[in-house]
């Protein structure tokens, strides 16, 4: 058995998920090892912020937040990784005094080397008080072992007037997320806002993230506020959509590989590309090397990353993207090449 952690590597352990039929949470047996050390060798933030597509991402992210929370003079950003969120924020108030914290040594070092006030460890690791107008944690929560704690950790650091933002993906539907070995938990908004009140905090803003960041939500919440209502699933509803997500992953390598040649290159390495290596390790087996846009040397797991300039016209594609991606990708591959094969086809979509 093995799974996927939210650093594209594969464990070789169950991914374990279970959902309970009262109140619809999504969460991983708590007997099984939790799949990611984020102390040593987390690789997901182990680089220097600043790469081209990961500042698009965060400048989305930064816009998103801002216009949710409204501006703010004091930041903090708790499971910042390198930094990449709190530098794309300095863009949009470089006035204001930004920190953050995060477990993982690698990609602390990465943020202090670009001059950010960020510390390896939790809210615990430093005397703050009260500290921030603006306590955030984009997706954190949900790798978090005790999320009624982390969640009182993120209310005794805001200020009186100030507001926490919590962002996560969106448990109401039933997706990728669910293939995360460390997503502990799948939370939808009612569960956000339970443990914000716990905290003493009130939910005074939810929304969805824009289509193009994917299948994320984020809750805003304040101690005094006029609470907001959040949306709501039927449990028994989502618990159909999860099992048929699921079991579609389980057959998808049974057919995927009935529209594969014999070798064929990955267009994509990035998630759908490591869902791929982990859940449909027959398909992997195909597939020879990955290309990307960008003229980068590596690799990817064990396969090379190439240039897509430098894959030949006649070679067979894989696209390895978003299933909501894919169609796209696909029309403009096929400009180039005569054999691009899709699956998105095969992997129900959850829109509730």
């Amino acid at each position: 058995m093995q799974s996927m952690s939210s650093d594209w590597q594969v464990v070789a352990m169950p991914l374990g998920k279970w959902s309970c039929t009262r109140c619809g949470l999504a969460y991983r047996d708590p007997a099984l090892p939790h799949p990611a050390d984020f102390e040593s060798g987390y690789a997901l933030y182990a680089h220097a912020p600043g790469g081209s597509a990961e500042h698009q991402r965060q400048s989305e992210y930064a816009a998103w937040i801002a216009e949710a929370a409204g501006s703010a003079t004091r930041v903090l950003d708790v499971g910042c990784g390198n930094g990449s969120l709190l530098v794309a924020l300095q863009q949009l108030w470089p006035a204001s005094t930004l920190m953050g914290c995060d477990l993982s040594p690698d990609a602390v070092r990465c943020a202090q080397a670009a001059g950010l006030d960020v510390w390896t460890g939790s809210l615990a690791d430093r005397s703050l008080g009260s500290c921030a107008d603006l306590v955030m944690s984009v997706n954190v929560i949900e790798h978090t072992a005790d999320p009624h704690a982390f969640v009182a950790a993120l209310a005794g650091a805001v200020s009186d007037a100030g507001k926490v933002v919590l962002i996560c993906p969106d448990g109401r539907r039933a997706g990728v997320e669910l293939l995360i070995a460390d997503h502990l938990f799948s939370f939808d908004a009612h569960h956000l806002e339970a443990l914000c009140a716990a905290a003493a905090l009130t939910p005074v803003h939810w929304c969805r993230a824009p289509r193009r960041l994917g299948a994320f939500q984020m809750l805003v919440a304040s101690r005094d506020g006029v609470p907001s209502s959040v949306p709501a699933r039927d449990p028994d509803e989502l618990l159909v959509a999860r099992r048929k997500y699921l079991a579609a992953w389980q057959q998808l390598e049974a057919s995927v590989k009935s529209r594969l040649p014999p070798e064929i290159v990955c267009f994509g390495a990035g998630e759908a590309a490591g869902l791929l290596r982990a859940y449909a390790p027959g398909v992997w087996a195909r597939v020879t090397s990955c290309a990307t846009d960008a003229d980068v040397a590596g690799t990817f797991g064990d396969r090379p990353v190439v240039s897509l300039d430098d894959v030949p016209a006649d070679a067979a594609v894989l696209v390895g993207v978003r299933p909501q991606d894919q169609p796209v990708v696909a029309e403009r591959l096929r400009q180039r090449f005569r054999n691009v094969v899709t699956w998105y086809d095969f992997v129900p979509a959850d829109d509730a």
